[in-house]
């Protein structure tokens, strides 16, 4: 009897370009997880190897990268020798025929590759080759048939050799109508591919090929502390953060006016004033340009003094150069953060002077010109340059203004007082479309040290979007991208933040300073206040100039989300944790969950602990350090004193397992450390940082210099502090983009730099102790010159951090996406970068399409019915029966229609040469767009037009073909909407040839009263548009109903959350009734309102992640039938005070939402009545109190589309539900005690009488006031 061989491990590696990385499939597996999932149903125990991650599946390791080429595939696959696969499944070779690289000598190229495979990994790896898939560009599809002859040709005489080499045949079992875009193929199309490395496989093994694999190489490791390569870091395979932390939302502008601050007078009106910070960095002082008797120009000078007062000294300020006012400039050049002088000439060359900080009393500092700053550019004379503070170093930038608006920067880089070089960082905003150029300003209007764009119109309004830093990357050119929000007038959701309204002409006259500078909040720079020199002409010709100032009130934009993460183990178990610290110093606690991958449906870390460290005192977060500051393995926390040269305070964390955290403070632990370098504006540009740099298991005290020389104490095993005069010298990286971690696992700390525009790091290996280079450690460089590069980026360097969240000594890369939302994701960094595992513990037999027997016509064998995806079948019965116009040559179909995704055409572009259509664009619904035919020359012979059209609303009253063009193909196409195209002007096309007897035209049917729905079209295409055969639905469509909603979170998740994190907030009102009769008490009614918002807002989409696909309302009506959570109000009383918090209870809801007026949120008022008697000469306190829920999450649903004969169809969505309800009131009062005495204090107003009161405590009438009566006197 024989006995059943037992199967060999199976380590695989899928190499190749974005095909083989699964480029067009949903999920981003492609075929991969397909064919694991097949050899594990089979019975193979599987792990997929390579230096690359990509798609959801878990073992998600392959070597593949978009648009490499032969040569560089084959360079690629040396990466992954050492992972020693038994079996290669490749397919390569699409990018060489579409850039047509030497076609005839490709099959060279690739026997090469294979020949490379065998002799350093193992000659008995068996390596299944495809060939290559139809392509969508003629001159490629051309040659591919020659060379998959010579790639067949390769694996038959590698075969007869006796290599361990078959082929999976794609030819006549793939084609076109299998690649979503012409070249890569579709979820249905990967499960063909899938199919034929199957069968390949199978071949292999039924001739026994396969043996184990050989051990994996990891000579180069060294162990524990091998060197890290960019790209191979293992994904945790999700998004490991998720939105933590609090902000403080969009700026919200309000102000105070104080009246006029100063009066001048003047012989002159020119444009002559100017604030600036000339002898403090909080307040801007007036400055007046006169030209005195000998000729030369000076600056009268008025001291700020605060509190609106100002000083005019004695001394005039002269800066040495005679720059006429309307060139003349006043920013902080250099960063010292007092303003410098530039003077922009016309032709808008640069010239700068410095500051020199020296002024004091009635001394005004002296300034030393420096010359050219920057030089002149031809498409920036001095009307279009601005110069300011984009990137947020406390630099002024260069900003050249472009025609429409638009806004180009170059970064004024390094640290001296000029410039030592230039970043080009491209577009950096987009213009507004608001007209004149004069009106655009730069002024870091709410303090967080980024100048924000502003136009200021003709009558004094001012239109506002705040600057944050972006997670996006970018390269230098066009990098270092902006995240600009719009700001709006408190309560306000559109129109300008500063309302203006004074007299025609006054632009000039405004102006942004602090002229009292009040900072929004502890950390934060002083605000800018509005100022109008308003001008009066007397009579005698003086000219006098009132100084009116509003003083900023506005609030938000300041603390996007990013800005609170820190991470380091926190409890000792070897895995970072996660602080989320808020701005004064207070820090929430999220542990390590401990799990290597998750899922969309996992969260990386435990419960969180709410304020687990509260500091006691307003302490600036970017002062506070996370360190092993005693050695005992966990965090503990240290404040450096940025007023006392960075001395430090430390809280030792003494964390246990059973008894949760307790902190002993240790007031000055280290007298000896000091550093006097202050940090910088930049939220990451510190002065100190700790790292373990010594190995001996504490952190030391890096003190880092401007110019990124680093010196400092190192601290030995036992607490020791000794002192280092240089750790690291300048390489003149930007110190806000140096960081340490160790990256090899050695014990010690390495330097990463991180490129600032892509996020890529860099990394010097910390050696040892050593002097060398005028430093005592060892930083190990390439041979070449300059560190290793390590870490591969995909976001700005800004939002990179470098923790070790697996627990194996190595600081992974964690990635912040974006500044507000917070999410991130994770590329651990191992020594082997291999990940491995099935993703469910049930092994299924997969969806797989075997391609037909070779001695058989066959057909296609599918565990699953035929695939929706495609749309240019049989027609349903919902369908308008089709016509084809044109030729019936099939060699090119493909069909351009996704309607079972709900996904519809809403753009057609035609261009046509004197006999043919050449050439279509169709962009659908989502945003995305195709292609097909070859597009002829863009000049006045070759007729084109575009059509656009909203698909929900709009129809055709002509969509008309003709045929006649070459090869009988399409010769034009006219194409007119029947209304105005959603208000686009673009409603007709007409694209094609005009004969003297032209072919018959073909109306293409539409449905009833050929109103029916574009759903896409099938087209054959190849050098012209051959045939066309356009779907149409046969009757309108009037809505969509939603149903079988599952979310995330559901609202029981938040239910479990604290109050604060579940999208709710308590709306509430306090009011002191007060009885001024001293004899008689007094039965007071008092009607008040809450201001509250209502609404719905539903988006949906075919794929998740992404909201491009529609909204409930405004795209098209819609209606939904959802248990969803509504909210509760929750009260209780806890030690004399009202305890207020809500929850969510679920309810069917049913809801149909017709326009855009129903769509989204809006403000209504909630009236309440307080009833109450009040004691004579007495006080109540009374609180009112309503929860406000505000959800936003993700949803999946059945969405079924719905006709106007009653003809319907569905399929999956998935969007994003955006409720807000507002519960009922809650009224309380109580007479005044020692439990709501403070509370009382900070009432909102004092009510005296009965009556109805505004939010703002105005009396407006009796109780009982209509609501219409109400908007009146209380308008919203």
């Amino acid at each position: 009897m024989l006995e059943k061989r037992a199967l060999p491990d199976l380590r695989v590696m899928a190499l190749g370009a974005s095909i083989v990385f699964g480029l067009g499939s949903s999920d981003g597996n492609g075929f991969r997880k397909i064919l694991r999932d097949q050899l594990r149903y089979a019975g193979y125990n599987v792990d997929m190897v390579g230096t690359k991650n990509g798609g959801t599946m878990k073992d998600n390791d392959v070597e593949a990268t978009s648009g490499y080429i032969v040569k560089q595939i084959h360079d690629a696959s040396k990466l992954s020798y050492k992972y020693k696969p038994n079996l290669v499944v490749i397919n390569a070779g699409t990018n060489d025929l579409v850039n047509g690289i030497d076609p005839g000598n490709q099959h060279e190229r690739f026997k090469a590759m294979l020949l490379d495979l065998w002799s350093n990994i193992s000659p008995e790896t068996v390596i299944i080759v495809s060939t290559i898939l139809p392509v969508d560009k003629p001159a490629a599809e051309a040659l591919r048939g020659g060379v998959n002859a010579k790639y067949r040709s390769v694996v038959s005489e590698l075969y007869k050799e006796g290599k361990p080499i078959y082929l999976a045949e794609l030819d006549n079992f793939m084609t076109l109508s299998d690649l979503g875009d012409g070249t890569h193929p579709t979820d249905h199309g990967y499960k063909k591919m899938a199919g034929a490395f199957w069968s390949a496989i199978s071949k292999a093994a039924n001739e026994f090929k396969f043996n184990d694999p050989l051990p994996a190489d990891t000579s180069n490791n060294a162990g524990k502390n091998c060197r890290k390569s960019p790209g191979d870091g293992v994904n945790a395979g999700s998004q490991t953060q998720r939105g933590s932390g609090y902000d403080d939302g969009t700026y919200q502008h309000d102000s105070q006016e104080m009246g006029a601050v100063l009066t001048l007078t003047s012989d002159w009106d020119r444009d002559q004033w100017f604030f600036a910070r000339i002898f403090r960095s909080d307040r801007d002082d007036l400055l007046g340009w006169v030209e005195n008797s000998a000729g030369n120009v000076v600056y009268a000078v008025r001291r700020n003094d605060g509190g609106g007062k100002f000083t005019l000294i004695s001394t005039d300020l002269n800066v040495h150069d005679n720059c006429k006012p309307k060139g003349v400039v006043f920013a902080d050049l250099n960063g010292d953060g007092l303003d410098d002088f530039a003077c922009i000439g016309p032709d808008g060359a640069v010239y700068a002077s410095i500051n020199q900080g020296n002024g004091g009393g009635d001394k005004p500092p002296s300034f030393v010109y420096k010359g050219l700053w920057k030089r002149a550019d031809p498409k920036y004379p001095q009307a279009k340059v601005r110069l300011a503070d984009i990137d947020g170093d406390g630099r002024a930038d260069f900003c050249g203004l472009a025609d429409n608006g638009d806004i180009y920067v170059w970064r004024n880089g390094w640290i001296n007082d000029m410039p030592d070089y230039w970043q080009a960082l491209g577009k950096r905003f987009t213009g507004k479309g608001m007209g004149n150029l004069e009106g655009t300003r730069f002024e870091d209007l709410n303090g967080d040290g980024r100048d924000d764009w502003i136009w200021v119109g003709d009558k004094g309004e001012a239109h506002t979007w705040t600057n944050s830093r972006s997670c996006a990357k970018g390269v230098e050119g066009n990098g270092l991208n902006v995240a600009w929000r719009q700001g709006f007038y408190k309560g306000k959701t559109s129109g300008p933040t500063h309302t203006g309204g004074f007299a025609n002409g006054i632009r000039g006259r405004i102006h942004f300073a602090r002229i009292y500078g009040e900072p929004q909040d502890f950390g934060l720079l002083g605000k800018l206040d509005y100022v109008y020199m308003e001008h009066y002409k007397g009579s005698n010709g003086k000219h006098t100039f009132k100084v009116r100032v509003w003083k900023n009130k506005g609030y938000g934009a300041t603390k996007p989300k990013a800005d609170g993460n820190k991470y380091c183990d926190m409890t000792g178990n070897g895995r970072d944790d996660y602080v989320w610290v808020l701005s004064k110093g207070e820090m929430d606690f999220y542990p390590n969950g401990g799990k290597d991958f998750i899922t969309d449906k996992d969260s990386y870390w435990g419960p969180m602990q709410k304020a687990f460290f509260k500091p006691g005192r307003d302490l600036d977060r970017r002062d506070l350090h996370l360190t092993d500051w005693d050695g005992d393995g966990k965090c503990d926390i240290v404040w450096v004193d940025p007023n006392n040269q960075n001395h430090v305070s430390v809280w030792r964390n003494g964390y246990t397992p059973g008894g949760g955290f307790s902190w002993q403070y240790l007031a000055n632990p280290a007298p000896e450390l000091y550093c006097p370098e202050k940090r910088g504006i930049g939220f990451h540009d510190l002065a100190v940082q700790f790292a373990d740099v010594s190995g001996s298991g504490r952190s030391d005290y890096l003190c880092i210099e401007k110019n990124g020389r680093i010196w400092g104490w190192t601290q030995d095993a036992k607490g020791a502090w000794t002192y280092i005069d240089q750790f690291f010298g300048s390489k003149k990286h930007d110190r806000a983009n140096m960081h340490f971690a160790d990256v090899d696992g050695d014990g010690r700390a390495d330097a990463i730099w991180v490129e600032k525009f892509s996020g890529d790091a860099f990394v010097y290996y910390n050696m040892g102790r050593k002097d060398i280079a005028g430093s005592r450690y060892w930083w190990e460089i390439q041979e070449k010159g300059g560190p290793f590069p390590a870490y591969g980026g995909s976001y700005a360097g800004s939002c990179q951090y470098f923790p070790d969240l697996n627990g194996n000594g190595r600081a992974d890369l964690h990635s912040v996406q974006a500044t507000f939302p917070n999410t991130a994701v994770t590329a651990y960094n191992v020594c082997d970068g291999n990940r491995s595992g099935d993703d469910s513990s049930e092994i299924k037999k997969p969806d797989i399409i075997m391609p037909p027997p070779p001695s058989t016509g066959g057909g296609e064998e599918s565990n699953s019915p035929p695939d929706p995806s495609e749309n240019c079948g049989v027609p349903t019965k919902w369908m308008q029966l089709p016509i084809k116009v044109g030729n019936d040559n099939r060699d090119h179909i493909r069909c351009l229609a996704r309607w079972n995704q709900g996904v519809f055409p809403r753009e057609i572009e035609a261009w046509a040469s004197a006999g043919s259509l050449r050439w279509i664009r169709m962009v659908y619904s989502d945003g995305t767009q195709v292609t097909a035919g070859k597009k002829p020359p863009e000049d006045s012979s070759h007729r084109h037009g575009i059509v656009k059209w909203d698909p929900w609303h709009d129809s055709f009253q002509t969509f008309s073909l003709y045929g006649g063009g070459f090869k009988d193909g399409l010769g034009r196409m006219v194409l007119e909407m029947s209304n105005t195209c959603g208000g686009n002007e673009n409603c007709r096309l007409d694209a094609g040839g005009w004969w003297q007897n032209p072919p018959p035209e073909v109306p293409i049917p539409r449905g009833d009263s050929g109103r029916g729905m574009l759903l896409g079209m099938q087209i054959n295409a190849g050098d012209v548009i051959e045939s066309m055969t356009p779907l149409f639905s046969k009757s309108k469509p009037i809505k969509v109903s939603m149903s079988d909603a599952t979310f995330t979170p559901t609202f029981e998740e938040l239910n479990s959350a604290p109050f604060e994190e579940r999208m709710m907030e308590a709306v509430r009102a306090s009011h002191v009734l007060y009885n001024d009769v001293p004899d008689n008490p007094v039965s007071m009614s008092v009607d008040l309102y809450l201001t509250m918002e209502t609404g719905t807002k539903v988006t949906w989409s075919h794929e998740k992640g992404t909201e491009n696909g529609g909204e409930v309302g405004t795209t098209i009506s819609g209606e939904y039938g959802w248990e969803i959570g509504v909210p509760e109000l929750v009260s209780g009383k806890v030690n004399g005070k009202i305890d207020v918090s809500g929850k969510y209870v679920g309810k069917l809801i049913k809801k149909t939402i017709d326009s855009k007026e129903d769509s989204g949120t809006r403000s209504v008022q909630t009236r309440f009545t307080l009833r109450t008697n009040v004691d004579p000469g007495k006080k109540v306190f009374c609180q009112v109190v309503a929860i406000q829920s505000k959800v936003n999450i993700n949803y999946e649903a059945t969405l079924t589309q719905h006709f106007e004969n009653g003809d319907t169809y569905s399929y999956r969505v998935f969007g994003r539900f955006r409720d807000s309800q507002a519960t009922d009131t809650f009224s309380y009062c109580e007479s005044l005690n020692d439990d709501n005495v403070d509370d009382s204090e900070a009432a909102d107003f004092v009510i005296r009488e009965s009556g109805t009161y505004c939010s703002d405590g105005k009396r407006v009438g009796n109780t009982g006031m209509s609501d219409k009566d109400l908007l009146e006197a209380c308008p919203l």
